[in-house]
């Protein structure tokens, strides 16, 4: 049986105190101050003794793939004996990453719902079947601190501006907008605007319009708007890891 959303085993060892508790109800009234590391904020989850607390650490892998900018499978085997249950993984993990649009009759998930309102966005991690048992005030307060820290939400919402300032473009020029793709690099020369034509970059990707503007060869990742197929990460890219557990590396260092 095959599990694309399998987000692997987060093995954490936690502290429980009240006073933590305290600290994520502050956090949740927004008593908290905008200056806490979002680190901070997740160890509070981590060692709160109250039902949040709790509910975050029996659930932290639903947490994890609701975040993530890539997906995790494997072809699990199923046990053939009785015991203590483990997860046996029959051939090769792999991650992949879609389109930055969803396809027809499809939900925005992984890095697709970055670029969605803040909100809506909080909707559809909500709405997933895989996710009932999340708080949802819980949810919010991650899907913010990914909005406000990580590289790879920047960068797709980077795309998606490049993308809409293309459309707007094409319709005052008259003619078909040109295609734009974003890579992720793991090499600090690509972000050389003035070498690649490149409209924007950060420090994890680049968006280029046309093919006028010649990318490096050795990119491993490039997303389109639309209609692409999954692409499988390779686990030699630098960011494999931070895209699938965003939880473990907010800053996708």
């Amino acid at each position: 049986m095959e599990r694309s959303d399998l987000t692997g085993v987060l093995a954490i060892s936690v502290a429980a105190s009240v006073n933590v508790g305290q600290a994520v109800n502050s956090i949740f009234s927004g008593q908290s101050q905008s200056k806490t590391c979002p680190r901070d904020e997740m160890k509070v989850l981590l060692e709160a003794a109250d039902v949040d607390g709790r509910n975050f650490r029996e659930h932290i892998r639903n947490y994890n793939s609701a975040l993530a900018f890539a997906s995790l499978g494997a072809q699990i085997a199923a046990p053939t004996t009785r015991g203590p249950y483990c997860v046996r993984i029959h051939g090769q993990i792999y991650r992949r990453i879609g389109a930055l649009h969803p396809g027809a009759d499809q939900r925005a998930q992984y890095g697709q719902l970055y670029i969605l309102d803040s909100a809506l966005a909080l909707q559809e991690r909500m709405v997933n079947v895989g996710n009932y048992r999340c708080n949802e005030n819980i949810m919010k307060m991650l899907g913010n601190v990914m909005t406000r820290i990580s590289p790879f939400t920047a960068a797709f919402k980077m795309m998606h501006e490049v993308e809409q300032e293309e459309i707007h473009r094409s319709k005052r020029e008259k003619r078909a907008p040109a295609s734009v793709r974003m890579i992720f690099n793991n090499n600090c020369r690509m972000r050389d605007q003035r070498r690649y034509n490149l409209p924007r970059a950060n420090e994890v990707a680049a968006v280029s319009i046309g093919d006028n503007g010649e990318v490096p060869n050795y990119r491993h990742v490039a997303v389109h708007p639309r209609g692409q197929s999954l692409q499988t990460i390779s686990i030699l890219q630098p960011h494999c890891d931070p895209m699938t557990y965003p939880i473990l590396f907010p800053h996708g260092d």
